[in-house]
């Protein structure tokens, strides 16, 4: 959820609100464009540390 949106945008987690904000959506938009022309890593699902223990 939002743990892995703040790590992924590079934020603090523990800062803002649990809502998306239009900030985020343009982040993520920026991100996901980088991604497309080359730039960037894409995560892998299978890495131990992409995983949250409750």
């Amino acid at each position: 959820g939002r743990m892995k949106v703040n790590s992924r945008l590079s934020r603090p987690s523990g800062e803002g609100s649990m809502v998306l904000q239009d900030e985020d959506i343009l982040e993520t938009i920026k991100i996901l464009v980088n991604l497309r022309n080359g730039k960037g890593e894409v995560d892998d699902i299978d890495h131990l540390g992409n995983r949250r223990v409750r």
